[in-house]
This record gives C-alpha cells, structure tokens and sequence, in this order.
C-alpha cells in the first residue's frame, strides 16, 4: 500500500483585533478550485509545531501572535498520510505588514465567528482542519472564553 510520509503541520484559528476571524481563500490545484480555509502550512525540518504556528501566520497573513493556545491535534488523512496537525488558537494579533510568503496567492477574509460557523453548516467551508478549527472556536464562544 502507498502512503505519504508528512512532517506534519500547523493551523492557526486566529482572533484579529477586531474579534473577527482571520479566514483565507486560496486557490487548490488538486481540486483545481478556490477554497475557504485557516492559515495553515507544514513544519520544517526541526521546527516545533508551535513555531511553525507563528511564522505560518505571519507569511500567511501579515500578523503576529501575543498569545498561542493548544487547542487539538488531529490526522487529517489516515488512508494515506503520516501527517499530524496541531491546532492553536491565535490572539492579540498585530500586523506586521502583507502576507511575506509570495509563492501563495492568499486572499484574507475577516468573517464574524458566528458567519464562519455558518459557512461549515451551510457547505460553504468544506476543509476539514478549517470546519474542525471553527467548531472548536465556536464552542470556546459559547462558553464565554472568547
């Protein structure tokens, strides 16, 4: 049987300043069509989940985090990949300039919580990390810890 092996990764359910969520959309040639997704990208050799949290959102997005919080980790593709990605909550956000990674064409869409939430129940969002990234924001709003 083949499989892949994936360092693995991170994402990142960041909170911007306004209290909005940082969302992107981004072209995925494997499905060949624009997706609604979190930051997110792969660890380097040697990278710690964590920092590779904090780089991704700055190349991804422009911001950096003042406050990183474990959420979950989860397998995304255990019919065929190794991967691991760790999910963190990212807060008080400050911009540090546009998106750096230029390989990525990345479109930042600021999405109330409650629109992003949704966005997974009406199909709009249909990537895993992002619908489990969202589902867990969702509930740490309902309990009044965001």
């Amino acid at each position: 049987r083949e499989w892949i092996n994936h360092p693995g990764a991170a994402c990142m359910v960041p909170i911007l300043p306004d209290g909005q969520l940082a969302l992107i959309r981004q072209y995925r040639y494997p499905i060949q069509q624009e997706m609604i997704e979190l930051p997110a990208g792969k660890l380097d050799p040697g990278e710690s989940p964590e920092d590779c949290a904090i780089r991704e959102l700055e190349e991804e997005i422009g911001y950096k985090t003042g406050k990183l919080t474990y959420l979950t980790h989860i397998h995304p593709a255990i019919g065929f990949a190794s991967e691991k990605m760790w999910l963190y909550l990212a807060e008080d956000l400050e911009k540090t300039g546009d998106n750096t990674d230029h390989d990525e064409f990345v479109e930042l869409m600021p999405t109330a919580i409650a629109n992003a939430v949704s966005m997974v129940w009406n199909r709009k969002i249909t990537d895993v990390k992002t619908i489990i990234g969202i589902l867990w924001l969702d509930k740490l709003r309902q309990a009044g810890k965001v």
